[in-house]
């Protein structure tokens, strides 16, 4: 088992990611008999996306993108709806995140007919989740693994678990990971955050710090070959920004 799946913090991680998979499921089954996943209009984000298309670790949140306001609201109602169907007194300690593309992903150069055109559509459970694609989803894991804060348990943990999903993404026999498309995306990521040459220069040098400091947590050859992975695309999204630096802010 990887260094962070199973830190002493004293909570039953276990039983909170057999809870998270319910609701997951019911949750997903609900949407595509009402909504159709082969609409796409709602899609799986996150670490049990990552699990779907490449195994490795469960997880304890749940990541979702919707396209809509209208739609947010009816997936917040059914998850109430679903809650006291699920025998575990950790339900309510499973982390629910809404996305739009608004988010992140506006920042990334990407909107609603990008995520739209580019998911899949997998099955797990007996049940079809449209997800998005794992390349977006590399890139999303590239901007989240640094950005945790170390200075929690938690923080760590989750960074640590967002370099193993990169692994299993990067490694996995049945989908493929674009890495020159998750440097552009990480590169509009990083210019769509800097207003200013000193704002970007702050978020590179802060980032690689980060990287930095995570290594010393990481007992793992594979995952310390991931982290090298992300910080060599930070390093050169940095250098080629720095030689076109006149052209980006005057």
């Amino acid at each position: 088992m990887l260094y962070g799946d199973n830190m002493p913090d004293g909570i039953n991680r276990e039983e909170i990611t057999l809870a998270s998979e319910k609701l997951l499921l019911m949750l997903f089954d609900f949407l595509d008999e009402h909504y159709g996943a082969k609409e796409r209009d709602y899609l799986l984000l996150g670490g049990w996306a990552v699990y779907i298309y490449a195994g490795g670790e469960r997880s304890e949140d749940i990541d979702i993108y919707v396209s809509n306001k209208e739609l947010e609201d009816t997936i917040r109602a059914t998850i109430e709806e679903i809650k006291p169907k699920i025998r575990s007194n950790h339900i309510e300690e499973i982390s629910i995140d809404f996305f739009n593309s608004e988010s992140v992903f506006k920042y990334m150069g990407l909107d609603h007919s990008d995520l739209r055109n580019t998911a899949k559509i997998v099955e797990y459970g007996g049940v079809r989740f449209p997800i998005v694609d794992p390349t977006i989803l590399v890139a999303m894991k590239f901007i989240s693994a640094p950005g945790r804060g170390l200075g929690t348990q938690r923080g760590i943990r989750k960074s640590i678990k967002d370099i193993n999903d990169i692994f299993y993404l990067m490694e996995s026999d049945t989908i493929h990971v674009n890495i020159p498309r998750v440097k552009r995306y990480l590169k509009k990521y990083i210019l769509g955050k800097s207003k200013t040459y000193i704002e970007f220069e702050e978020l590179i040098e802060n980032t690689l710090e980060t990287l930095d400091d995570l290594s010393s947590f990481l007992y793992d050859e594979d995952q310390r070959e991931t982290l090298n992975l992300v910080r060599e695309k930070y390093l050169e999204v940095r250098d080629e920004i720095k030689n076109i630096k006149q052209f980006v802010w005057g």
